[in-house]
């Protein structure tokens, strides 16, 4: 999806940029299983570039801060072994998906931060009565 925000950042200058926190391209997609006592996912997630403070806009140090674009794949599985009884796996970023900050413009950033926060694993069981 392509969202396309506009908002007066500067009254003198008449400026005006995306919204904050807005990303302007976004995306989703997921391939799921449910069949017997297995439940499955596996999805995606896509944002494009966003800002998330304003700056002077220009392709410089002093521009806007944005978020990187960020893609992360995250999956789960649950197996039923009774209708009270479910153990359940996860994992987040399966990608190692990057989140991080630059200033500048889309087209000429300046980098700020980056964190990579690896995998991320959870396994539990769950009892309902």
């Amino acid at each position: 999806m392509h969202a396309d925000s506009k908002v007066l950042v500067d009254p003198v200058s008449g400026r005006e940029a995306p919204l904050l926190r807005q990303a302007p391209d976004i995306a989703n997609a997921a391939l799921l299983y449910d069949r017997g006592p297995v439940s499955g996912r596996l999805a995606w997630t896509y944002n494009g570039p966003y800002i998330a403070s304003y700056g002077d806009g220009t392709a410089t140090a002093f521009g806007d801060t944005y978020f990187y674009q960020h893609s992360q794949i995250d999956a789960s599985v649950i197996y039923s072994l009774t209708p009270a009884v479910q153990i359940q796996a996860q994992v987040l970023s399966l990608n190692n998906a990057q989140f991080g900050f630059f200033q500048g413009t889309t087209d000429h950033r300046y980098d700020m931060q980056r964190e990579y926060y690896g995998r991320t694993f959870y396994l539990g069981a769950k009892y309902g009565f």
